[in-house]
C-alpha cells in the first residue's frame, strides 16, 4: 500500500542559493546534506517549469518586483516555498520512465494551478536517488497580489490540499491517501535511511550464516589435523625430525593444511569485515533515531536496533567459538607451537621439494 506523499517547506531568501544548488546539483560530485545521491544518474534529473531559470534568487526577485509591494521585504520573510511530491521506492520500482514522468507532470499541473504558473521557480525532478521524487519551488503570492505565505500555507490548506492531490492525481496512480488529522509526517529522508538500515540487517543475516559455514569448514579442518597427527605417529622411525629441520608429508597432509591455511586467512578477513559493518550499522542506527520525528518509524526503528544487537551477540558467539577452535589447534599432539601458530595466522610456508611435499616448520 503506498500513499501521495505532499509536503511543504518554507524559506527566507538566505537559504534559496542552497535549495538552488542541491535541486539543480550544481557542486558535482559534493552535497553535504545527501550522502545518498548517485551522481552517475544525475543527468537523468530533469525540470518540469518551462521558464527553465538558471538563478533562482533573480527569479524570486524578479516575480516580487512585480508585486509593487508598498514596503521592503523583511529579511526574514518567506519569499520562496517547496512542495517535495513523491511516494515509497516500491511504488516507483515497476514504473517505466515514461509513467514516471507522467505522474510528476500530472503534479506540476496540480501544483501549478493551485499556486500559480506566474509564481513558480522551478519544479526539478531527481531520479538520481532511491526514490524519485520533484521539488516544486514557487513564489507564495495570494490572489490579490500580497506576498503572504502565512495566508497561503494554512494547515487547513495543506490539509486540504492532501485531499485534492488524492483526489485529482493519487487516485489515478492507485496510491491511498493519508488518514486525515494524523501526527504522522512523511519524512523522505528518514523512510530512506529507515530502508537502508533494513537492507544493511539483512546482509548482516547473511554474513551471519557465511561465518557459520566458515566455522564449520574450520572445525572440518581441526579434524583433518587430528588425522594428520594420527598418519604422523604411523611414520616409518627416521621419518620424523627435530625442530628447526624439515618434516616430510604425504601429499594429501600438505594440501589439508594448505586448504586450513586458506580458510584461517578468509575467517580473519571476514572477522574484520563483520566488526566494520557492525561499527557502520549502529553509527546509522544512532543516526536515524536522533533525526526522525516519526512515532512509527522510532519505534520501528529500536526494534531493529535491539535485533541487530541480537545479530551483533551472534556474531561474537561465532568469534569466541573461531577461538575455541584455535585452542583445539593448540592441544593437538606431536605439532610444533611454531607450527600450529603459523597455522592460525595464516603464514605457513610450505616450500616444495622434489615430489616429497617437505614442509619448512
Amino acid at each position: 500500500m503506498s500513499y501521495g506523499i505532499v509536503r511543504v517547506q518554507k524559506f527566507s531568501s538566505g537559504s534559496i542559493k542552497g535549495i538552488e544548488i542541491h535541486d539543480r546539483r550544481e557542486k558535482e560530485g559534493v552535497s553535504h546534506t545527501n550522502k545518498d545521491i548517485d551522481w552517475a544518474r544525475t543527468d537523468q534529473n530533469y525540470d518540469l517549469h518551462p521558464a527553465q531559470n538558471r538563478s533562482f534568487q533573480k527569479a524570486v526577485k524578479n516575480r516580487i518586483g512585480q508585486l509593487h509591494l508598498p514596503k521592503a521585504v523583511r529579511k526574514d520573510a518567506v519569499v520562496m516555498a517547496q512542495v517535495l511530491v513523491t511516494s515509497d521506492h516500491e511504488f516507483f520500482e515497476w514504473m517505466l520512465p515514461h509513467e514516471i514522468q507522467q505522474f510528476f507532470i500530472d503534479s506540476y499541473d496540480f501544483l501549478a494551478k493551485r499556486y500559480g504558473t506566474e509564481n513558480i521557480i522551478s519544479a526539478t525532478v531527481h531520479l538520481d536517488e532511491r526514490t524519485p521524487h520533484m521539488h516544486f519551488n514557487f513564489v507564495p503570492v495570494t490572489t490579490d497580489g500580497r506576498l503572504s505565505a502565512k495566508d497561503i500555507l494554512t494547515r487547513k490548506s495543506l490539509i486540504e490540499q492532501q485531499t485534492a492531490f488524492f483526489e485529482q492525481v493519487g487516485k489515478k496512480y492507485g496510491l491511498y491517501r493519508g488518514i486525515q488529522g494524523s501526527k504522522e509526517k512523511h519524512l523522505e529522508t528518514v523512510e530512506y535511511k529507515h530502508q537502508k538500515v533494513l537492507e544493511h540487517t539483512r546482509e548482516l543475516e547473511q554474513d551471519i550464516l557465511y561465518l557459520e559455514r566458515e566455522k564449520t569448514a574450520l572445525m572440518a579442518s581441526v579434524d583433518d589435523l587430528r588425522g594428520i597427527v594420527e598418519e604422523d605417529n604411523r611414520l616409518p622411525y627416521g621419518k620424523k625430525t627435530k625442530f628447526g629441520q624439515n618434516i616430510l608429508l604425504k601429499p594429501e597432509e600438505y594440501h589439508t593444511l594448505e586448504a586450513a591455511v586458506t580458510l584461517t586467512k578468509w575467517e580473519n578477513y571476514e572477522k574484520r569485515e563483520m566488526r566494520r559493518k557492525i561499527e557502520r550499522l549502529e553509527k546509522r542506527n544512532q543516526e536515524l533515531e536522533s533525526r526522525s520525528s516519526e512515532k512509527k518509524l522510532e519505534t520501528e526503528n529500536q526494534e531493529l536496533k535491539a535485533e541487530n544487537q541480537k545479530l551483533s551477540n551472534q556474531v561474537i558467539q561465532l568469534i569466541c567459538e573461531i577461538e575455541s577452535i584455535y585452542q583445539s589447534i593448540d592441544r593437538l599432539p606431536n605439532i610444533s607451537e611454531k607450527q600450529k601458530q603459523l597455522t592460525k595466522e595464516g603464514k605457513l610456508g610450505v616450500p616444495l621439494k622434489n615430489n616429497n611435499f617437505d614442509f619448512e616448520r
